[in-house]
């Protein structure tokens, strides 16, 4: 059995008369966009609805300690951009700018809501399998920032081997090692310096979308060559709720190369190597309908004029969990 080497990107060769599928496949493809947040405000007509993978996957590791009452998320200092922006423009007012505070909230609904869709188009793209790779396996590669990916990075700092991680957010990968390693942080503590490597064993082909961002590649052994045509990040892109089990963790120390841009020097990271075992369908609709109940109570929280005062008061959440299907990968609204 060997490693899956060529890579080619799927995309419609032409723009008008798409059909279901393409336009499925485009809209997925806009999650490599990278905007700010403040800018999306600041254009908030253009580009409030567009996919954003940093709003997108802040929200989804917020999610993690979200219980129920949206103003817990915005009345105090954090390491998430997104909510500090907020923050810091609630804070800068002794009365709340009405206007620039629903651009804010209503630019989060926007992104909610582009989980879901982005979660569900996802399913419906073709599967490795179905693109013709079959008989080997397939490694990604992802490196962490550990101040935006602290509360995960923190999470898997507990697994033993043989434990099985779900996944809580859509994950951006590389078919390249070095493209993980320019990605990792490099931090004094080598425990926050986290690089994953999964193994797509071929049974499992069939279950993983075949989402690859990056120009047609031959042979990845050939790494000089990529990234001299500027064929790097070379991207797939992971759905939320994956089963990951750990088999393995080493630490690699005092890694040093230069590769055309990327200059990597004295970095020391460990390395969790991971198989991908399937797809948790229960976590993932446990993530959709967090993500329901938080698109409401910002909904309520903007439905009034209110003050600062009340944005930061205390009461009970209003919210209280319904009865939901488990066969289902998909809240309904």
């Amino acid at each position: 059995m060997r490693q899956i080497t060529v890579f080619k990107e799927v995309v419609p060769l032409q723009k008008d008369n798409l059909t279901d599928y393409d336009k499925n496949y485009l809209f997925v493809r806009t999650w490599a966009t990278d905007t700010d947040f403040d800018d999306i405000v600041k254009s908030y007509d253009i580009l409030a609805q567009n996919i954003n993978y940093k709003i997108i996957v802040e929200l989804l590791l917020l999610l993690q300690t979200y219980h129920g009452d949206c103003r817990s998320l915005i009345k105090k200092e954090t390491d998430f951009v997104m909510i500090k922006d907020l923050y810091t423009q609630i804070r800068s007012h002794k009365k709340i700018n009405w206007e620039l505070f629903k651009k804010y909230i209503n630019a989060i609904i926007f992104q909610l809501e582009n989980i879901n869709a982005l979660y569900n188009a996802m399913l419906n793209i073709n599967t490795f399998y179905n693109m013709g790779y079959r008989n080997n396996y397939v490694l990604l590669y992802r490196g962490f920032n550990y101040t935006r990916y602290r509360l995960l990075i923190d999470q898997i700092k507990t697994l033993q081997i043989n434990d099985v991680y779900v996944t809580p957010t859509f994950l951006s990968t590389s078919i390249l090692e070095k493209i993980a390693e320019k990605f990792t942080s490099n931090t004094k503590n080598i425990e926050n310096n986290v690089l994953w490597c999964i193994k797509i064993n071929p049974q499992f082909l069939r279950e993983v979308p075949y989402i690859y961002f990056g120009e047609d590649i031959s042979d990845i052994n050939e790494i000089e060559k990529i990234i001299d045509t500027n064929k790097f990040e070379c991207e797939i892109l992971l759905n939320l709720g994956a089963k990951l089990k750990l088999v393995n963790k080493t630490e690699i120390r005092e890694v040093n190369y230069i590769y055309g841009p990327i200059h990597i020097q004295n970095l020391s990271y460990t390395l969790y190597d991971f198989e991908f075992i399937g797809w948790d369908d229960q976590e993932s609709n446990n993530i959709l309908y967090k993500i329901q109940q938080l698109k409401n109570c910002l909904q309520k929280l903007i439905e009034t004029p209110i003050s600062s005062v009340s944005v930061f008061s205390k009461r009970k959440s209003q919210f209280t969990p319904s009865s939901r299907s488990k066969k289902t990968r998909t809240i309904q609204e």
